[in-house]
């Protein structure tokens, strides 16, 4: 179905519409590889998605879209330029070690946060699902939650997660705008939303990459391509299973430049959107950074940033490290976190330890 508007909307409770880039340089205060920088293949698609009820507000819409199925809950406000927020994944502990970090983490006092994947370790059961969430204790109100492969080992695991947080009916963190999701099913499986002049996009990638859905791809791509025709200037991707693996318990690609485990449908939509800044991920237990060229994948056009920020519970997989396929890694022990702020066309990624009340490593990207 295709829609050309162009006047003024009132958007009710019930529709809103939508549509569905960038070398960096870097300055950094801590030891790591820098790498060369180089420049990235194709897929469009826009989008329009209806809604569960929400605020009504009036916008001067003059866009030509394509219509898919979808949902969206949109919160008017301001859009600041500068403002934080916190990494984290992989508690699956049981609450023992994950309320320490988040302590942490929210005395920086973020906007919001991220954690993406494996909040327990028994495929998403109300008790561990109500243990993990209480153990974020005040950070929770704040935190937008990813899938892990911990988090899909029963079946219906995804219907699961879902319901929990659909009852949960957690209101947005204050200043969240444009928050949509790629189905009515999907609210809290894949979503994406912006905070000042930047979009987040949170997928639901709990085994890997390589098997994301074409309805996600889409998603991505009508997302970014919504982002970039809005004027904002930088887009955060997260979810579980990094696109470009790093250490042995989860990949079998050592060298620095075998992309045969990373995705090329989702390296052909960054290459398409210069607007992606980074990506985030957990799965592999590491604190770690790698820039991400051609030569790492061949086929990447448009540069962009890995970050893992993990384990936040768990322990850590440093012992598997395929050192050539990181440019810097804190080989500590220990629970683990990140800290982003974003000012104007630069954005500040910091290393945390947990226990440790200064940042462990730091580096700031501009666009």
């Amino acid at each position: 179905m295709k829609c050309a508007i162009g006047r003024s909307l009132m958007i009710s409770p019930l529709i809103v519409l939508f549509i569905s880039g960038c070398a960096f340089f870097a300055s950094d205060n801590a030891n790591q590889t820098e790498i060369a920088k180089s420049q990235i293949a194709q897929i469009t698609n826009t989008q329009v998605y209806t809604v569960t009820p929400a605020p009504t507000v009036t916008k001067d819409v003059s866009v030509t879209i394509t219509a898919t199925a979808g949902n969206i809950i949109t919160t008017p406000t301001s859009s600041p330029s500068s403002f934080s927020f916190v990494t984290l994944s992989d508690a699956q502990d049981n609450g023992i070690n994950l309320p320490a970090t988040a302590d942490q983490a929210l005395a920086l006092n973020p906007n919001f946060g991220i954690f993406i994947g494996d909040l327990e370790s028994e495929g998403v059961t109300q008790i561990r699902m109500d243990e993990s969430t209480t153990a974020f204790g005040s950070l929770y109100p704040k935190l937008f939650i990813v899938r892990g492969n911990h988090d899909d080992l029963i079946p219906g695991s995804a219907h699961l997660w879902e319901s929990y947080f659909t009852s949960a009916n957690r209101p947005l963190p204050a200043g969240i705008t444009n928050y949509a999701a790629v189905d009515t099913t999907s609210n809290y499986l894949n979503y994406s939303f912006d905070y000042g002049n930047s979009r987040f996009i949170g997928l639901d990638v709990p085994w890997g990459a390589e098997v994301l859905t074409t309805s996600e791809l889409n998603f991505l791509d009508a997302r970014l391509t919504d982002a970039e025709s809005n004027g904002l200037v930088h887009a955060f991707l997260f979810f579980h299973v990094p696109p470009y693996c790093t250490e042995g318990n989860h990949c079998a690609c050592t060298a620095k430049s075998d992309s045969s485990c990373t995705p090329s449908a989702l390296i052909a939509i960054i290459n398409q959107h210069p607007i992606v800044d980074a990506v985030f991920s957990g799965h592999e237990h590491l604190l770690a950074w790698t820039h991400m060229d051609n030569t790492r994948v061949a086929d990447l056009t448009h540069p962009y940033e890995q970050f893992l920020t993990a384990p936040s519970g768990a322990n850590t997989y440093n012992d598997v490290l395929y050192p050539d396929r990181v440019d810097h890694i804190e080989l500590q022990d220990g629970q683990a976190f990140g800290y982003v702020t974003v000012n104007g066309s630069s954005f500040t990624v910091n290393f945390y330890r947990v226990g440790t009340l200064v940042p462990v490593w730091t580096k700031t990207f501009t666009k």
